[in-house]
């Protein structure tokens, strides 16, 4: 055999290998969605989640939800990095900064879940026109902290927090 065969074989069973790996069947084992309490402090102001809201679901890992959520009574800012393609220019207030990763781990903490933050999404958030502030989580040199965003285009109804299996 010389070089170019042991290529060739090289390349067939790396092939066969890909195949393997692609077609193989996913898990199918799925966990239902648990609910956060109904007030969690989250950098010293109250998270909201009503939990008589919320529509259980089924996910690939464990998962909590936030439904119609507030910080301190009012809505989480929530937008697009401005110019994303596809994006119009009325949701882009927030300039798609947001520290939804950090919310979720920190009202993780608050009901003790010790796993890691897989990931963190908006699964119901509005674009339209709130006239009431809002706010925003935002990371510093020193830490977090909550901005105030006047009223304005997007916020966040739903937060969904998943963690590493």
């Amino acid at each position: 055999m010389d070089y170019t065969d042991f290529l060739l074989v090289c390349g067939v069973l790396m092939f066969a290998y890909q195949i393997h790996v692609l077609c193989d069947e996913p898990s199918t084992f799925r966990f239902k969605d648990k609910s956060f309490p109904n007030v969690t402090l989250v950098y010293g102001l109250n998270v909201t989640c009503d939990m008589e809201k919320q529509k259980p679901g089924n996910f690939p890992s464990q998962t909590w939800t936030c439904t119609d959520m507030r910080v301190n009574g009012s809505r989480m800012a929530y937008g697009y990095y401005p110019n994303f393609i596809g994006v119009t220019n009325k949701c882009t207030e927030t300039r798609g900064f947001d520290e939804l990763g950090e919310v979720c781990r920190a009202m993780m903490r608050g009901i003790d879940v010790t796993k890691d933050l897989w990931v963190a999404y908006a699964s119901n958030a509005k674009c339209d026109f709130i006239d009431e502030m809002r706010l925003m989580l935002n990371m510093t040199k020193t830490g977090y902290r909550w901005d105030v965003m006047k009223a304005g285009y997007g916020w966040i109804e739903t937060l969904q927090c998943m963690a590493i299996r």
